[in-house]
């Protein structure tokens, strides 16, 4: 055979014998740590948990899901300002804070019955709004922030990852959810988190540095959930019931620092990168999440359409799901006892699409119900996935993505399962037994991908004079009321004015 030349290649040698070294940074550069404390409210109290008078043997103590907290605005003042050498590196980023758990009667655990009381997901779950501010102007919100957090921490991260430092986030180390918290023994219990940003200050922004030394004021605003985050299960054999219900105080936040790492590239080059400019401005390329979200009603069957409101310049992927408002001891708490955190298959669907200016994503529409695995593949590829097995990681399980109510459909997968009791059993045939759900959740997020290429600006769709539709068909009429929660990921350039030192977020 003989040798071939590639138009667009050219002889030359190879990046691994081409021995050049990278260029340097002046001797007084340096990098350096700072840890923000909040600049107003530190603090925030939920409500007292008062002892149950019942208890499930089946799904735990009623009324844990949707418990009140307490919605408070953490405001963080981020140091900006410094002059061209200072950078802000936004892969460093990250929130922390402790959570003190007062247990004020014990537990006392009947024969073959534990009881569990367990954060839902991560710390993050605490959270349920992030706005970035820069002069009374906010460039970045993200609502159902606590929500999008534990999507995407199921979908990208593995068993294996969970159950190790990034337990320091409020993983458990032998679940799929949150850990587990005192309940038996009184006194006051500690839980310090650490978790990262999804933001253009966090992990959205993973090729550059933010030149913060070039913008005057920016400010980080987390607003914490109105609902308690906390869920409880049974895991013991047998109808037995603990013979002590346990009380709680009220939960409490404190201790929170937003964690910055900053790089200082010298005073000379800080200025021969702003005369590089030549009275420019800079433009950061990133990217955030906008969320819309869309009442399901109790009772609908068949064709759903249900519109976003997600009008932007370019949205790369769409992700969603249908969550229910469970509370108490309802048949909704049996089959979602994390609340709006259980992702549920509601109506068995055999149709999702969407639909944006005429032109329906994908082509062929989505059957969750009788073609799971084509909407889980879906679903990696919205997330950027690639062919490279490692890059398919997550903790969604054909069962867990299965998860399905009222009821199946006729000809439906076998990895469709109808949770109950907060159990959520295995599939026919399989040999793993019934999972506890507040343990291993229900998971079925759907993602829709709508990037036209990964290199270049603005790849996504625009949706701004016609915002997304979402199509359903629902092959079993929904019996409770529902949520469709969504999320648009989309393009977001960062103007940094030198002169003004102001910055713009265009979406």
């Amino acid at each position: 055979m003989s040798a071939i030349t590639f138009p667009s290649s050219s002889l030359g040698l190879p990046k691994e014998i081409k021995y050049e070294l990278p260029p340097q940074l002046e001797e007084n550069s340096r990098s350096y740590s700072a840890h923000i404390s909040p600049n107003g409210i530190t603090q925030v109290t939920g409500v007292a948990i008062a002892q149950a008078s019942t208890y499930s043997a089946t799904f735990g103590l009623p009324g844990f899901v949707n418990q009140a907290f307490s919605a408070q605005n953490i405001a963080f003042d981020i140091p900006c300002g410094q002059g061209p050498g200072v950078f802000l590196d936004p892969t460093a980023t990250t929130l922390s804070f402790r959570l003190t758990w007062n247990v004020t009667t014990a537990q006392v655990n009947g024969a073959n019955t534990l009881g569990l009381i367990k954060l839902i997901g991560s710390a993050a779950s605490f959270i349920d709004s992030l706005i970035l501010v820069s002069n009374n102007t906010p460039i970045e919100q993200i609502n159902n922030y606590g929500q999008l957090f534990n999507m995407s921490l199921n979908t990208l991260v593995s068993t294996a990852n969970r159950y190790g430092s990034i337990s320091q986030m409020g993983c458990d180390v032998n679940s799929n959810s949150g850990i587990e918290l005192a309940n038996l023994a009184t006194g006051l219990n500690y839980y310090h988190f650490t978790i990262p940003l999804m933001s253009i200050i966090g992990q959205n922004t993973q090729d550059k540095w933010l030149p913060i030394g070039l913008i005057n004021a920016l400010q980080l605003q987390i607003n914490t959930s109105a609902l308690l985050p906390v869920t409880s299960a049974s895991t013991g054999s047998g109808a037995a019931v603990p013979t002590t219900l346990p009380a709680f105080g009220a939960p409490v936040l404190d201790q929170f620092s937003l964690n910055l790492k900053y790089v200082d590239i010298g005073t000379m080059s800080g200025n021969m990168m702003l005369q590089s400019l030549g009275g420019s401005k800079i433009y950061l390329k990133s990217s955030t999440y906008t969320n819309s979200n869309v009442a399901v009603p109790n009772g609908s069957s068949g064709a759903l359409q249900l519109l976003l409101q997600v009008r932007n310049s370019s949205v790369k992927s769409l992700f969603f799901y249908q969550g229910l408002a469970s509370s108490g001891a309802s048949a909704a708490a049996a089959s979602t006892p994390n609340g709006v955190f259980d992702a549920i298959n509601n109506g068995a669907a055999t149709k999702v699409q969407g639909v944006i200016g005429g032109n329906r994503y994908p082509s062929r529409e989505l059957n969750p119900s009788q073609r799971p695995s084509e909407a889980l593949d879906a679903l990696q590829k919205a997330w950027g996935k690639s062919g490279n097995f490692i890059d398919f990681s997550g903790i969604i399980t054909r069962e867990s993505f299965g998860a399905t109510i009222p009821s199946a459909v006729a000809q439906s997968d076998n990895s469709i399962v109808v949770p109950a009791t907060g159990l959520r059993p295995a599939t026919t045939g399989g040999d793993e037994g019934s999972k506890v759900i507040v343990n291993f959740p229900n998971t079925h997020y759907l993602g829709l991908d709508l990037e036209k290429s990964t290199s270049v600006l603005f790849s996504g769709v625009n949706t701004r004079s016609t915002p997304p539709v979402i199509e359903y068909n629902l092959g079993v009429a929904t019996d409770r009321s529902a949520s469709l929660y969504a999320w648009a990921l989309s393009d977001l350039v960062l103007e940094i004015d030198p002169l003004s030192k102001s910055v713009t977020g265009y979406i």
